[in-house]
């Protein structure tokens, strides 16, 4: 039985490692509004926002052109890292202390046809 248990793990351990990213999603504190950040068929990367489900943007095309090449197009997703950010700092004016509070998503991209990552 314990046999059966570490090999059904490590089948689940195997198949999550190579199951590649192909969406983030990046909300506000309060879930009202969400970003998703995604590859689509041709592995070029789009990006959508809602806000209480009501599309804001359609899934447009996100990318940088550099030296004549959008490395938006043809990339895969290497790693996300997602974190939350909770600050207070003092302010002058109305309130004596702001209150800073988001989520962000540093993702990692590869381009295919050059390998810049």
């Amino acid at each position: 039985m314990k046999q059966l248990l570490i090999l059904c793990i490590s089948i689940l351990l195997v198949s999550y490692s190579t199951t590649k990213l192909s969406k983030i999603e990046v909300s506000s504190p309060d879930d009202a509004i969400k970003t998703l950040i995604e590859i689509d068929k041709e592995n070029n990367l789009v990006y959508s926002i809602k806000n209480a489900n009501v599309s804001l943007i359609e899934k447009s095309p996100l990318g940088i052109n550099i030296d004549s090449l959008d490395i938006g197009q043809g990339v895969e997703i290497i790693d996300v890292v997602k974190r939350k950010k909770d600050e207070t700092y003092p302010w002058i004016g109305n309130q004596n202390e702001i209150h800073n509070l988001y989520y962000e998503s540093k993702i990692k991209l590869r381009h295919l046809k050059s390998n810049l990552t």
